[in-house]
């Protein structure tokens, strides 16, 4: 898919091609993208940018190091823009998605794919209209307010460090009230009995 940007500076959605994945096009797309629209948004007093981040840049994955780190990067800069930003009415948000079914989800180990889903409090992969509108809210005028901000789009994703390293360990996660027990409550007396 070609990316296009929006020259007028109303709203830059920007993301890193397929072939960007796991090398550093990734971030320096965004960049060069923001930096193509950043001029004609401060012009206006006005404008969006959203990019596309991934939970990989925030847990990290085996096997993933470039990507997880320009994941990260994106939500880096996209945070330094939104600063930079504010004063001319400009806000910066990155959608950090979870597991989402698109082309390239088809590319990877069935079983693991299957995995992660499960490690979802929604037990299904994402769906691409949904994490649209997650974008388009944040283009909206109701996210005004709304800037810096690194929005999770993982359906609830339960992955940890611990359960990515062994994951066949952890079958099922406990419930608080499982992990933490109820102490029974029982009348103390008066530390301190004051005559009358």
């Amino acid at each position: 898919m070609p990316l296009e940007i929006d020259l007028s500076g109303r709203v830059a959605l920007v993301t890193g091609s397929s072939r960007g994945i796991g090398r550093a096009d990734a971030l320096t797309g965004v960049f060069i993208c923001g930096r193509a629209v950043w001029p004609a948004m401060v012009e206006r007093g006005w404008g969006r940018i959203v990019t596309m981040a991934s939970v990989a840049g925030a847990l990290g994955g085996f096997g993933q190091a470039s990507y997880a780190a320009t994941k990260a990067g994106v939500v880096g800069l996209t945070k330094t823009l939104a600063l930079e930003g504010a004063r001319d009415g400009i806000t910066a948000n990155a959608v950090v998605a979870g597991i989402v079914g698109t082309e390239a989800s088809g590319f990877g180990n069935p079983e693991l794919n299957e995995r992660m889903v499960r490690r979802t409090a929604l037990r299904r992969s994402g769906t691409p209209e949904e994490v649209a509108g997650v974008v388009a809210f944040l283009c909206s005028d109701l996210a005004s307010y709304v800037t810096g901000a690194a929005v999770p789009s993982p359906a609830g994703s339960t992955s940890s460090p611990s359960e990515r390293r062994y994951p066949l360990r952890m079958t099922s996660r406990p419930r608080v009230d499982e992990l933490l027990p109820v102490p029974a409550v029982t009348p103390r007396p008066p530390l301190v009995h004051v005559p009358a």
